[in-house]
């Protein structure tokens, strides 16, 4: 504090007038604190001190005060908190320094508010040179390197999806005639396709163990006997 007491029993700094005081040193009931008072007033409009500056005077004077009740009123019970001057002020720089800080931080602007991250909806961004008519030629050529598709021809689809069918033909035929030639189950068809699964279905029931096969001769007709 650079604020200085001037007085006929007392000339020097403010703090050092209140160790003085508190060491015994110098009589408290000789000062003018009212006279204190008034001059740090004046220093006061004179310098514009800082707010932390008239906090230290404040507090000082009122410790100046205090002693000085003390001793005007030796009966007067005062609560005392116990916490020498030297560590108030101490404790005082500290918020002194940290309010220059804050003010110094505000100054800056440099302000960063964090928040929730936000939900990010997952969407297709093809590159900027994918246009559609990009993609349309691409899907063009892309099928046009595809090998043709083999077509099934419609017959051999439906006999194909018709084997069901010829099983349980057969299955009803041998049951009534107990025995019969492949060539009779066939008929008079002459389709290669209606052949094939005709036979298919007769390897079937064969599998099932539902009919027996006999062939003498190697390219003979095939007789179907129901297995019993």
């Amino acid at each position: 504090m650079s604020f200085a007491v001037k007085s006929q029993q007392f000339e020097g700094p403010l703090d050092l007038l209140l160790s003085m005081i508190e060491g015994e040193k110098l009589n408290i009931t000789t000062v003018s604190l009212a006279k204190i008072a008034e001059d740090f007033l004046k220093y006061v409009q004179e310098a514009k001190l800082p707010p932390e500056e008239v906090a230290d005077f404040l507090l000082v004077a009122s410790k100046l005060l205090l002693i000085k009740s003390q001793a005007l009123f030796p009966n007067l019970e005062v609560e005392d908190d116990g916490v020498p001057l030297e560590a108030q002020l101490k404790i005082l720089k500290l918020y002194h320094d940290a309010s220059r800080q804050i003010e110094a931080i505000i100054k800056q602007g440099n302000f960063v508010y964090f928040r929730e991250k936000m939900p990010v909806e997952r969407v297709f961004r093809p590159p900027q040179k994918v246009t559609v008519n990009v993609l349309h030629e691409t899907f063009l050529a892309v099928i046009k390197a595809l090998e043709p598709l083999v077509r099934i021809p419609k017959k051999i689809v439906l006999k194909a999806i018709s084997i069901g069918e010829r099983i349980d033909r057969l299955k009803a035929m041998i049951v009534e005639k107990a025995m019969m030639s492949f060539k009779h189950f066939v008929g008079s068809s002459k389709e290669k396709t209606e052949i094939i699964v005709s036979f298919l279905a007769l390897l079937e029931l064969c599998k099932q163990r539902i009919v027996e096969v006999k062939q003498e001769k190697l390219f003979h007709d095939i007789m179907i006997e129901h297995k019993r």
